[in-house]
């Protein structure tokens, strides 16, 4: 089983660990949690510009909170 990157603490880098993500939406991740603080749930995610519902899935598969 793939570790598991916490949305909420993870940097730049340690995001683009997860398959699809690269230094865009590694930072639109980031900007989003600059703005709006601490992921309260995976749900979120699906309010980050740019992501799509797909890869919100995907994305919520390869994190924690």
């Amino acid at each position: 089983m793939e570790k598991k990157i916490n949305i909420n603490k993870a940097s730049r880098e340690e995001l683009q660990q997860i398959s699809g993500i690269g230094n865009e939406m590694a930072d639109a991740i980031i900007r989003y949690r600059d703005v709006h603080g601490r992921f309260k749930n995976k749900e979120e995610l699906e309010q980050i510009p740019g992501f799509s519902q797909v890869r919100s899935q995907h994305l919520k598969d390869s994190v924690e909170l």
